[in-house]
């Protein structure tokens, strides 16, 4: 799977999980369907997502968990590289 699958995965997901637009709905539903790695891409950025959230502290903002999850990402696309 490329990084770049990777980090449009990353884009949906944040875009998903704040108040999409219908076109934005409908334009990741396109999105989805353009590729079978696009869908297990997605899968993976909720996995990484669900995990951060169910072992970080509650006291954490939404921005950090942005950071983090970016982070996660990051190295993701490391370890694809390598």
């Amino acid at each position: 799977m490329s990084p770049e699958i990777l980090y449009e995965a990353v884009e949906w997901l944040g875009r998903l999980n704040g108040q999409p637009s219908g076109r934005e709905r409908k334009a990741f539903r396109v999105w989805l369907a353009q590729d079978e790695e696009h869908i297990e891409a997605f899968k993976r950025m909720q996995e990484i997502e669900t995990y951060l959230h169910e072992h970080a502290p509650a006291a954490r903002t939404a921005p950090t968990m942005k950071v983090l999850a970016l982070m996660a990402v990051l190295a993701l696309l490391t370890a694809v590289w390598i």
